[in-house]
This record gives C-alpha cells, sequence and structure tokens, in this order.
C-alpha cells in the first residue's frame, strides 16, 4: 500500500509541474516547457558551453533544429526585448563549428501570469507580433501548452496529434503558433 502511495504521490508531482506552464516565470517555466515538448515527441536539451546558455535546443523527428526562449511576464504581454537574446543565441550557436545552418527561433510566452488563464489578454506584444514576422519565429502561449500536455497524458497513444503539435511549431513562420484542437 506505500508503494502505491508513493507512486500516486509522484504522478500527482509530476502533474503539477505542468501548471507552470500557466503561472510560472524562470526555470519552472522553462523545465515544464521541456517537459511539455518531449511529451509531443521533441527531443530538448539546455546547452552551455562557456558563456554561450541556451534555454532550449530543439529537436524533432523532421529533423528541424530550433532555438527556443521562454518569457514569463507578472501583469503584461512578453514585450520585444526577449528576441535580443533569441536573437544572439542563433547567432552563437550558428557560429559553433559543428552548426552549418541558423536554428529557427521560437519564443516561448507566459505573460499576464497572475491572471486567471480564462482571462488574460494578447500574450505577445504588436512589437513582438512584427519582429516575429521580420524574423521568420514562432511564438508559442504556454497555456496553449498545458492544454496540449493534458491531452497527450490523457491519450498518450495519439501520434497523430503529437505530429500535428509539432507541424504546428515547426511550420509557424513570424506569427503565433495555433495547436490544432485536442
Amino acid at each position: 500500500m506505500t508503494r502505491q502511495k508513493e507512486n500516486y504521490e509522484a504522478k500527482k508531482l509530476d502533474l503539477l509541474e505542468f501548471s507552470h506552464l500557466l503561472y510560472e516565470t524562470g526555470k519552472r517555466l522553462e523545465l515544464a516547457i521541456e517537459k511539455a515538448l518531449r511529451l509531443m515527441g521533441y527531443n530538448v536539451e539546455t546547452l552551455r558551453i562557456g558563456d554561450l546558455e541556451i534555454d532550449h535546443v530543439i529537436v524533432g523527428p523532421s529533423g528541424i533544429r530550433m532555438i527556443g526562449e521562454s518569457e514569463g511576464k507578472d501583469n503584461s504581454a512578453i514585450d520585444v526585448t526577449k528576441f535580443r537574446q533569441l536573437e544572439s543565441n542563433i547567432g552563437e550557436d550558428l557560429e559553433r563549428e559543428e552548426i552549418t545552418e541558423p536554428a529557427k527561433g521560437v519564443l516561448f510566452g507566459n505573460g499576464f501570469r497572475l491572471t486567471p488563464p480564462l482571462e488574460r489578454g494578447q500574450q505577445f506584444t504588436d512589437k513582438s507580433l512584427k519582429n516575429a514576422k521580420r524574423l521568420g519565429s514562432a511564438l508559442v502561449c504556454t497555456a496553449d501548452l498545458y492544454s496540449i500536455a493534458v491531452h497527450i497524458l490523457d491519450n498518450p497513444s495519439d501520434f497523430e496529434f503529437k505530429a500535428a503539435c509539432r507541424n504546428a511549431i515547426e511550420e509557424t513562420v513570424g506569427g503565433i503558433v495555433k495547436f490544432p484542437d485536442p
């Protein structure tokens, strides 16, 4: 009985970590994003080489390589300033000898994180939307990732849905990712 309770508690903690997609910032948000991306079938790593630190290096079955940055804001939308870090990371990553193509940029945003998810405003500022278009980056609302993670946890064999979610991220160029309905 004790082992069963321990397993239950471990699962509960695991599920709780996905709520960080809704309400967190910093490392907790980064870890929750990684878990959600792994559920979709991505390989995700944090890269640290000297002064270079990249939140998310993302590679899926298609082979498309992406670099992600995450940002959470208490009471506002994600602004354009986070793109400076994303652009810098893509450039520094490309300078590495083994990298021959620039990675696609993905900005994960948890705007208005202190507001209930259904009451939140637009997650990215107009300047962020314009800059994403200029750079060909994808913008991902972490609250959307939460819904995706819940569906996949409830339906782990829904491989078509996982592939459709990956396609949504990979094919979005210069805008907010529109995931398929679960």
